[in-house]
């Protein structure tokens, strides 16, 4: 039993020392935590960057939403059914396509009725003129009183001008017939369905809402005490989660007057044609404020990530070693360092 009991203390004794040989507790040069050593030959060939401590200017990200630039609310002119709609909402339509047909029986009665009275002031001013000349010859020969004559002069011009309006009328008529047919005004994608065949087209209430596909831009709700200090022109970023991207933007547009209830600006911001980038994405629009602080920076390509760990190459004369960093945000193709290196090391880019 005791020779047992000796065995397993000596097997543990040897476990002990092992760990404490890995550890690097007995013999062998230490290592500082958070530093991997790499071989030295070729830190002379490397190209390397100086970490620098400078003063930025943070963006504070407001949200928003991508719009475009040119939408058109497709609505009827007049009061009708709506007999078809021809479109989906993503359809890609070209200019003068058919989007909706209203009914045109009712505008057709109409149009049948202005025809009528038009024949019929037609033929008034026609009498009221052969009137006028018959009248005319009478004064001349001294057969018919001045007032007569003047009369009969007043009448076919009152009947001249109500066949004028009359014409009117049925071009008027053939036009809202006309508008029972609903085209696209430009090439684009049909951003909303409002209406369905069946239901009542009123004069104004649009049935489609069109937009262009070219010329988006970010709109966002900026507080106005950070609204002043942003400017027609200025650059800003533009970060689309559903692209997993950030864009290159430029202001082109502030609303003047704040909203009352929220206290923000509309401020909108041009965007560039990329693939996937729609109306209706929400953005994000990363625009500085007045607020600034110090940061190391280092290049981006120096930055390595390796699983959820981010590390840096560090050279130091003709050594280079491996050091754990903890990043911060990205500006441009530098990268803030929150921790890991100091202002003035060299980092190494890969």
């Amino acid at each position: 039993m005791q020779k047992k009991w000796l065995c397993s203390a000596g097997a543990l004794f040897a476990l002990l020392l092992l760990i404490v040989w890995m550890l690097g507790l007995i013999g062998g040069d230490k290592t500082e935590p958070g530093n991997t050593p790499l071989p030295a030959q070729a830190a002379t060939t490397k190209e390397t960057a100086r970490v620098e401590r400078r003063t930025i200017k943070d963006a504070q990200p407001w949200p928003g939403t991508v719009r475009a630039l040119s939408e058109a609310r497709i609505a009827p002119k007049i009061n009708a059914r709506i007999l078809t709609v021809a479109v989906h909402e993503g359809d890609r339509v070209k200019q003068g396509a058919v989007l909706a047909r209203l009914d045109a029986e009712q505008n057709r009665a109409l149009e049948h009725e202005a025809e009528s009275r038009a024949a019929a002031a037609r033929a008034e001013a026609a009498r009221a003129a052969t009137d006028l000349l018959r009248t005319h010859g009478l004064f001349e020969q001294e057969a018919a009183t001045r007032e007569a004559y003047e009369r009969a002069e007043t009448n076919a011009r009152k009947a001249q001008a109500s066949a004028q309006a009359a014409e009117y009328s049925v071009r008027e008529a053939a036009i809202q017939r006309g508008e029972t047919v609903l085209r696209a005004p430009f090439d684009g994608v049909i951003a909303k369905r409002l209406h369905e065949p069946g239901d009542m087209g009123l004069s104004g209430e649009p049935i489609v809402i069109l937009q262009k596909e070219s010329g988006l831009r970010l709109e966002a709700s900026v507080p106005a005490s950070c609204a002043n200090r942003i400017k027609i022109g200025d650059a800003a970023t533009v970060r689309i989660d559903a692209l997993k991207t950030s864009l290159s933007a430029r202001i082109n547009e502030i609303v003047p007057a704040a909203d009352p209830d929220t206290g923000t600006v509309l401020i909108k911001a041009g965007l560039p044609e990329i693939q996937g980038l729609q109306p209706g994405l929400f953005g994000w629009l990363e625009q500085a404020c007045g607020i600034e602080h110090t940061a190391l920076l280092i290049p981006a390509a120096t930055l390595r990530r390796i699983g959820q760990i981010e590390v840096v190459t560090v050279q130091d004369g003709a050594k280079l070693s491996t050091r754990h960093v903890r990043s911060g945000f990205s500006q441009g193709d530098r990268v803030e360092i929150l921790s890991g290196v100091d202002e003035g090391e060299t980092v190494v880019i890969q």
